[in-house]
């Protein structure tokens, strides 16, 4: 009886030993493996803090870009001219029709003022007054609408002429010189890099040590320096795949050092602000 009981015994050893040779030998999940996740390093992607795709706002031909490609510009310098010859000539004859409305209207006053005295010492009736008002009502409302035609031709003209709406770089050509651009064509794309935006996703075990202003060094893999950024944007939710959560962070760029796309690490954040 002894005997089977040491038999049964080496049976269960044996057994347990085999399982647990087996459980050793599956590999684990890798993808629910996060307790090295924050110690992974931040990869970060720069990107310019403004972008835009400038549009004509009216029907012309492209005359002439006036930067090239990759060139800088400042604030309102004038980056296309477009044929302006039909808007000028529109201007001219809405600035001769506001001149016109403008001379019938004070006219109109003049006549009005006289009819009215006249009226008030019973000289003339009252159809007579009621006439020249209505007449001082209409050249107002002529000299408002050739006013408004005016502003319209103005807007126009000066459309023709594409001017930055901030400081900056010429990223790409939509078009070419001397074809037609339409209404609402894109015509160009510009870029702000005078700041950059180094975007980053941080575990999400750090979501409240990160605050507005916080000071950030980043290594530029390009260039192999180092860059010191302010916290400027925090995204307002984690995202739940990658348990990470969206940080940009604002970087001076105004000396040209580095460029839009480039590529990085982070390697300190200071918890202070």
């Amino acid at each position: 009886m002894l005997k089977k009981y040491r038999s049964t015994f080496k049976l269960l050893i044996f057994s347990i030993c085999v399982a647990a040779f087996f459980i050793n030998a599956i590999p684990a999940d890798k993808s629910q493996d996060f307790s090295n996740y924050e110690r992974l390093p931040v990869k970060t992607v720069l990107f310019p803090l403004k972008r835009a795709i400038i549009s004509s706002n009216i029907d012309s031909t492209l005359k002439e870009y006036k930067f090239k490609e990759g060139e800088c510009f400042t604030e309102n310098a004038l980056l296309i001219t477009l044929d302006n010859n039909y808007y000028y000539q529109t201007f001219l004859k809405a600035k001769a029709a506001e001149i016109e409305a403008r001379a019938a209207s004070e006219f109109a006053d003049k006549n009005f003022n006289n009819t009215s005295d006249i009226f008030k010492k019973g000289a003339i009736g009252n159809l007579e007054f009621e006439k020249s008002r209505l007449e001082k009502e209409i050249a107002k409302s002529r000299l408002d609408f050739a006013e408004a035609n005016l502003k319209l031709s103005e807007s126009d003209l000066e459309s023709c002429s594409i001017k930055a709406p901030f400081s900056g770089r010429l990223t790409k050509k939509l078009l070419n010189e001397h074809e037609f651009v339409k209404k609402g064509q894109p015509v160009l794309e510009i870029i702000d890099d005078n700041h950059l935006l180094a975007v980053m996703h941080i575990p999400s075990g750090e979501r409240y040590s990160m605050k507005i202003g916080q000071t950030l060094r980043i290594k530029v893999d390009e260039t192999g320096s180092m860059h010191t950024g302010n916290v400027y944007e925090i995204a307002g939710e984690v995202d739940p795949g990658s348990r990470t959560f969206q940080v940009k962070a604002l970087i001076d760029n105004r000396k040209g050092n580095l460029s839009a796309g480039m590529s990085g690490v982070l390697i300190e954040k200071n918890n202070e602000k």
